[in-house]
């Protein structure tokens, strides 16, 4: 078969396919009309395609794939759908063309996932609900429900607003932190197993206790343990003394209200110190609430109240990622005891 190129008009492509009849004789060369789709061509046959500027129509019953001087290919349908075909990069991404609105319902069992020109993705199922899928906006509950249900039986992720100070869920559909539970409410009620959790934000683990009515919560105090509830101490080396409450936990645990006071139990947290000491010495509170080193007979006869272990002192202001600093105040670094 040899090759030959066909400069067709517009003229012979409107009429979305060509016969015999239709074109004869184009520059001198008899044409035969050949169904491309019975034709064996070799590995070396190329077809021709001529860029147009405009979208041809069609006649009931037959598609087109033609080329457009955008330098893409396209199909079109015979009810006049156009699709673009050459969106798959050689990086094997499908790209998306930004549109303007949202489609037509598509037919039952089909959905639509396009582009939108507010740089927003969404899905269009059959029933015609549209979703947008690249958010938090999944749904106009502002949930993700892992399972594909609505919430009752499946996990979910929702959309909340968390107060970092004491971890109160103060919104569940605005705000950019997430919860786990199958109710539209601020208790969760999903569990959570994995192998690993990393960067949990900062340093100790905290275990809330209750506060003793009108006890005054400040970080970085030391607190002791009453009937009546935590509160700071206020006698040296006090018996019951249960730690040091925290601002720089990365993990909290206990059920927490404004009544609470998050004492850390492990790791490292900024606390009140009242002198600089060299790191390692073992520290206790003193009648401020503050640490202090204690001296050794205290630690042979009361080893349950050494609090601390002195790290450093922290000479900056504020300490903390990017909008989740916290005021130092003149704190040093121990390590929990």
């Amino acid at each position: 078969m040899a090759e030959r190129t066909y400069n067709l008009t517009r003229a012979d492509i409107t009429r979305g396919y060509i016969t015999e009849a239709d074109i004869g004789t184009i520059n001198g060369v008899t044409a035969d009309f050949t169904d491309l789709s019975t034709t064996n061509m070799t590995v070396n046959a190329i077809q021709e395609i001529k860029e147009i500027g405009y979208d041809p129509s069609l006649v009931s019953g037959y598609g087109l794939i033609y080329i457009k001087s955008d330098g893409n290919f396209y199909l079109v349908n015979s009810s006049g759908d156009r699709y673009l075909l050459n969106n798959m990069t050689t990086d094997n991404i499908f790209t998306l063309k930004e549109r303007a609105t949202s489609p037509s319902t598509p037919s039952s069992t089909y959905g639509y996932i396009y582009l939108k020109n507010d740089n927003n993705i969404y899905f269009l199922n059959d029933a015609g609900e549209e979703y947008q899928i690249n958010s938090s906006s999944f749904s106009a509950e502002n949930y993700f429900s892992i399972g594909g249900e609505l919430p009752g039986s499946y996990p979910v992720i929702r959309r909340c607003t968390i107060d970092s100070a004491n971890g109160d869920i103060l919104d569940t559909t605005s705000g950019i932190d997430i919860m786990f539970n199958t109710n539209a409410d601020d208790s969760p009620d999903i569990e959570i197993k994995a192998y690993k959790m990393w960067n949990a934000v900062w340093n100790d683990i905290a275990d809330f206790q209750e506060l003793a009515y009108q006890e005054e919560l400040i970080y970085g105090k030391c607190y002791y343990d009453t009937l009546e509830g935590a509160r700071i101490c206020n006698e040296y080396c006090q018996k019951s003394v249960i730690g040091i409450a925290s601002d720089t936990f990365g993990f909290g645990v206990g059920s927490n209200n404004a009544n609470n006071v998050p004492i850390a139990v492990g790791g490292w947290t900024l606390a009140c110190v009242d002198n600089e000491y060299e790191p390692g010495t073992p520290l206790t509170n003193n009648e401020k609430g503050d640490l202090t080193e204690i001296p050794i007979e205290y630690k042979r006869d009361y080893p349950e109240r050494i609090v601390a272990i002195y790290k450093k002192p922290e000479h900056n202001d504020l300490w903390g990622p990017p909008g989740k600093e916290i005021k130092v105040n003149g704190r040093h670094w121990v390590k929990v005891k």
